[in-house]
């Protein structure tokens, strides 16, 4: 049986950071209900791809949950959620806090209609603060927090991380958030807020930089694919296409040198350990350049990986899609009613507490569940 079985979710978020915590709950078996506007969240109409009233993104982040239609702008909509509030054991939404306040669905009003109500806020910048009444995205949340500033090629300006780590990030503490809430309520009987926001995700992927800054008062700066704390340890031109190399310790770094035929770099005062490497590193990158040039990328992967060494094509993303591994893990699968379309599986893997594979729903059309939820009299699922 699946984790989350019996547990009732209602689903008041949208875009991607709500909706990916979310599906993370149905994929262990939670009820999910995405409760949409009239005409959908807006998440479903983002881009300029979609199949039928779904996005990609949509696709990606909302697999077996169940959609109703509710207007909170109405005293009548109000009243609905408000019957679907005291069935439920968890309720995760991403509006503004006025806005929440306004349609009726904040945790003081919600509460009272559930008192163990366990109550998952997805924000910009938190339910506290005093920038916690304004709105906030992932690139946006990038620029605020300084990820922006050293992200990019040096001397160019600053440029946005590809992927949405920070909605992904803020999904996933949500996710865990619940999780130890339900564990609380299963020993104390009393619901309470998960607050988890975009800004305190972004916050805390700053790692290292944060403590680094404080103690010596300087910013990090923009390396390209360079890691500030290593080198060599960066992407790297072959003869046919770009290459991942890296030497994450100084005993992989004297193999490296080995394999290269340069064995003289690894006892070079210059080089010999990574704080040495790091403070000559354009020395050293001048010197390693021409040489990663002369192979392909499949020779240095044949010959660099016995070393220790860090070796990856950069590969396309439908190179990834295609990897055997992917298979392997269950990284990627179709998605039911979608035959040509692939998403994303679960990140977690548990010897159980997940819904099988075949008993996956595909994400649903607006308000294909509202009748049976709201209209139960003759409805069917």
């Amino acid at each position: 049986m699946a984790l989350l079985t019996g547990i009732r979710v209602l689903d008041l978020t949208a875009a991607a950071a709500g909706p990916f915590a979310s599906q993370m709950m149905a994929d262990m078996g939670a009820e999910v209900i995405k409760v949409e506007p009239p005409g959908g969240e807006h998440g479903r109409h983002w881009g300029n791809w979609r199949f039928e009233d779904k996005s990609f993104l949509f696709l990606a982040v909302n697999r077996n949950k169940r959609s109703v239609v509710i207007d909170l702008k109405t005293d009548e909509g109000k009243a609905q959620m408000a019957e679907l509030v005291a069935t439920a054991d968890v309720v995760v939404e991403s509006y503004a806090p006025p806005r929440a306040r306004q349609f009726g669905i904040d945790y003081e009003t919600l509460k009272a209609y559930k008192p163990d109500l366990i109550y998952v806020s997805v924000s910009g910048y938190g339910l506290t603060g005093p920038k916690s009444l304004d709105n906030g995205m992932d690139m946006l949340l990038q620029a605020y927090t300084g990820i922006t500033s050293y992200t990019g090629e040096p001397g160019r300006p600053p440029v946005r991380i590809a992927v949405s780590a920070l909605d992904l990030m803020t999904g996933a503490m949500g996710f865990a958030g619940m999780l130890a809430a339900l564990r609380d309520r299963d020993r104390t009987g009393e619901g309470q807020v998960v607050d988890v926001s975009l800004y305190d995700s972004a916050m805390s992927i700053l790692l290292w930089a944060i403590p680094q800054t404080s103690a010596t008062g300087k910013n990090p700066s923009k390396l390209g694919s360079d890691f500030e704390h290593l080198f060599p340890y960066a992407i790297w031109e072959a003869s046919d296409g770009y290459v991942f190399i890296g030497a994450p310790t100084d005993a992989i770094w004297v193999k490296l040198c080995a394999e290269l035929g340069i064995p003289e770099l690894a006892t070079d005062p210059r080089y010999k350990t990574n704080p040495d490497r790091i403070s000559n590193r354009e020395e050293l990158r001048a010197a390693l350049k021409p040489l990663f040039a002369e192979k392909t990328i499949q020779e240095w992967i044949d010959r660099l990986t016995s070393t220790g060494a860090l070796v990856s094509k950069i590969r396309e993303v439908s190179e990834a899609i295609d990897d055997p591994h992917a298979e392997a893990r269950g990284a990627v699968r179709t998605l039911p009613g979608y035959p040509n379309i692939k998403v994303a599986g679960p990140p977690l893997h548990m010897d159980r507490g997940f819904i099988p594979y075949s008993e996956w729903t595909d994400p649903p059309f607006i308000g294909s569940h509202t009748d049976f939820y709201l209209h139960p009299n003759g409805a069917t699922e």
